[in-house]
């Protein structure tokens, strides 16, 4: 129960609280109206005044069309799909060229009027002037595309000034410039562009000859550098190992019948003294003849090996190897020495053995020595062979470094090559007229009404700021109202309670004045505010939505105004 007591005396509170409350509310809107009123009014009507000094900025602009040539668009279907998107992404700095928009300015007769010198030149303040409204005008023009594919593109150019009756010829003269520029234009980048493909191919191939160069210096003095390449010392390395294998047998060879012949040498000389030599031997004939067979099968091989390039499987080589085989079976068979009974008739015999042998045995050395030197060259020789390799190795990186850079340099040029074509094609078809073609489809045009700024946003900002102001007056006046009007707030304030209370005591001049101010003074005070408010307002709205028709009440209005001042 006594929970539910509290929840009855919150309840009464607060409806009392909230009562109070829209008490004072109405209490305010009734006492103080006239001070929101005239003052929300009054700023309201400066602020529709002040908006209407605000430049008004209009729209206007013309439509291009550029497009391709039907032979155009059959031949560079492929090469060259979109051949004006250079001109695309440059037109906005193309209308916005200063010598276009004076150009355009000076047929629109909008420079006529410029501080000029007798000679007709301009002035520094007329330069300024014209700078002014060549950077005025850059600043308002743009550009939107309004339709879009591979073979044409419809664009529209848009200026923004304040100026309306300015802005159809200044467009007029922009668009009737611009056509003709946007060709020079065309023409202009893709001649850039070809100059500088050109100018890449042309560095492009002087740098292949020079890696060509390099790498033929390297070939040259390193053989072998290239791995992807035949070695041409291969080949000659494989005959020296040939003629070196066969040369270090054959002298094995050669050195054994050196041996033999020495030794028949010592038993022929030997064989002279008569006491100790009943029956001697005498060098087999037939092992020298053998040995020489041998020796001419032996360089008949390596000659066919070395210098004809024939395999072993040869049927020239192996027909020499087996009569070499068969030889060298006869020659191992053969004795070398042969029994000869001593008398004096075979001396004379026997001496011209001696001198045959000796004859023999002075060539086999010679020869030993030609087949040495021969050695010692093969050996030199594959020794630089060797040193040649290692320093082919050593530069094989800086070889391959300079190989790729060929490759890349190559693909390079191609890459401009494929590139200079479709450009040097446009460029004729461009000479021929059958290129990229611009037109006007739209004259120019300027928006009847200002785009900026908006009627709406004018309206609500202007009474925004009247009724911002009007609150604010309001509630300053009740800040700096320290009356008491009720006993609760004496109370309240005090903390004394008020027994009794009487209404203000009013003399009847006080209620006159009270009652002619409520009445008649502050009425027609807020019906003059708001009359100008309102009247304002109209204004403001007439001056966005119809400019014209604002322009001939302004004119007519100030003409009047003139005709009653120069009346008095």
């Amino acid at each position: 129960m006594q929970h539910h007591g509290h929840n009855n005396h919150i309840d009464e509170f607060s409806v009392s609280d909230i009562r109070h409350t829209l008490h004072e509310i109405w209490r305010v809107v009734r006492d103080r109206r006239w001070l929101f009123i005239l003052p929300a009014c009054i700023v309201a009507t400066v602020a529709f005044l002040c908006s209407i000094m605000i430049p008004r900025l209009y729209d206007g602009g013309a439509i291009v069309k550029s497009e391709h040539d039907p032979v155009f668009s059959i031949v560079n279907a492929s090469a060259w799909a979109q051949p004006f998107a250079e001109i695309r992404n440059r037109m906005q700095s193309v209308i916005k060229d200063p010598a276009l928009i004076e150009a355009a300015l000076a047929e629109a007769g909008q420079l006529d009027d410029l501080e000029r010198f007798p000679d007709g030149t301009l002035t520094p303040n007329g330069k300024n002037e014209r700078d002014r409204l060549i950077a005025g005008i850059a600043a308002g023009l743009s550009t939107k595309t309004i339709s879009e594919s591979d073979n044409e593109r419809i664009v529209q150019i848009t200026l923004r000034h304040p100026d309306r009756e300015m802005i159809p010829d200044v467009v007029r003269g922009i668009r009737s410039r611009y056509l003709p520029k946007a060709t020079e234009m065309a023409v202009q980048v893709l001649e850039d562009v070809q100059a500088f493909l050109r100018t890449e191919a042309d560095k492009s191939r002087d740098r292949i000859t020079q890696l060509n160069q390099q790498i033929m210096e390297y070939e040259l003095k390193y053989p072998g550098i290239d791995p992807d390449r035949p070695d041409r010392m291969e080949a000659e390395q494989t005959k020296l190992v040939i003629e070196k294998v066969d040369m270090e047998r054959e002298l094995q060879e050669l050195q054994l019948y050196e041996a033999d012949l020495r030794k028949n040498l010592a038993m022929l000389a030997s064989s002279s003294d008569p006491m100790t030599a009943t029956v001697h031997e005498v060098p087999n004939p037939r092992r020298a003849e053998l040995l020489g067979e041998i020796q001419r099968i032996r360089d008949e091989i390596r000659l066919d090996q070395t210098q004809k390039e024939m395999t072993g499987s040869h049927p020239s080589i192996v027909r020499a190897r087996e009569q070499l085989a068969a030889f060298q079976a006869e020659y191992d068979a053969t004795p070398p020495t042969i029994p000869d009974a001593f008398s004096p008739e075979s001396e004379a015999s026997r001496l011209a053995v001696l001198d045959e042998t000796q004859d023999q045995y002075d060539k086999l050395e010679s020869r030993l020595r030609s087949k040495e030197l021969r050695l010692a060259s093969i050996v030199a020789r594959l020794g630089e062979i060797d040193q040649s390799r290692a320093r082919a190795m050593e530069h094989r990186q800086a070889f391959h470094k300079t190989k790729a850079e060929l490759l890349r340099i190559t693909e390079d040029l191609r890459q401009w090559q494929e590139q200079i074509a479709p450009v040097s094609q446009v460029l004729y078809l461009d000479n021929k007229d059958r290129s990229v073609r611009f037109s006007a489809i739209q004259d120019s045009w300027v928006s009847p009404t200002p785009v900026t700024p908006k009627t709406s946003l004018v309206m609500l900002v202007c009474l925004g700021i009247g009724g911002i102001v009007g609150v604010l007056v309001v509630l300053i006046a009740e800040l700096v109202d320290h009356s008491y009007r009720t006993a609760k707030q004496l109370t309240t304030s005090l903390g004394v309670p008020v027994i009794e209370s009487i209404d203000e005591i009013m003399t009847m001049t006080t209620t006159r004045r009270r009652m002619i101010r409520k009445v008649l003074i502050m009425p027609v005070a807020a019906t003059i505010a708001i009359t100008a408010a309102t009247s304002s307002g109209l204004l403001a709205y007439m001056s966005l939505e119809n400019p014209a028709k604002y322009g001939s009440v302004a004119d007519s209005t100030r003409h009047t105004i003139e005709r009653l001042l120069g009346n008095q």
